[in-house]
């Protein structure tokens, strides 16, 4: 794995092990796993990993209903390490969520994390079907 920050490195070959088909990027990878996708970053000298997804949203519902919206997307937001927002700038339409896992890598922790947010991200994707908000992942 070649350009990619070295601490990637570490957290691309964990990721393989849990099941998760890699693509390097210059800054990032990409992992993917069944119809999961996640983006991961950080810096040369990390002090937390960024996982992200992200889901296409149905403009046009969100739109109709912007307040139920946001009551959901801070419901998830005052839950636990993940962040939530909505872009409906420029005729984009998505729901991005980012997670960050803090500290130095280490084997059991980052395996925790990573079944947790396997966990919460299912918990919202329910969510969103069953409130209609979604046209499911982009790509």
């Amino acid at each position: 794995m070649s350009q990619m920050p070295k601490p990637l490195e570490v957290y691309a070959n964990h990721l393989k092990t849990l099941g998760y088909e890699i693509e390097e990027r210059e800054i990032s990878i990409i992992a993917r796993k069944e119809e999961t996708q996640f983006v991961f970053a950080t810096s040369d000298e990390p002090k937390y990993v960024m996982a992200a997804t992200r889901y296409e949203l149905n403009r046009e519902m969100i739109e109709k209903n912007k307040l139920e919206v946001l009551e959901f997307v801070n419901t998830i937001n005052s839950e636990d390490l993940h962040h939530l927002y909505i872009d409906l700038e420029e005729g984009n339409s998505f729901l991005a969520i980012n997670w960050l896992f803090f500290g130095k890598y280490d084997k059991e922790d980052f395996t925790n994390f990573m079944r947790e947010i396997e966990v919460l991200e299912l918990e919202i994707l329910a969510a969103l079907v069953k409130s209609g908000f979604t046209k499911f992942f982009l790509e």
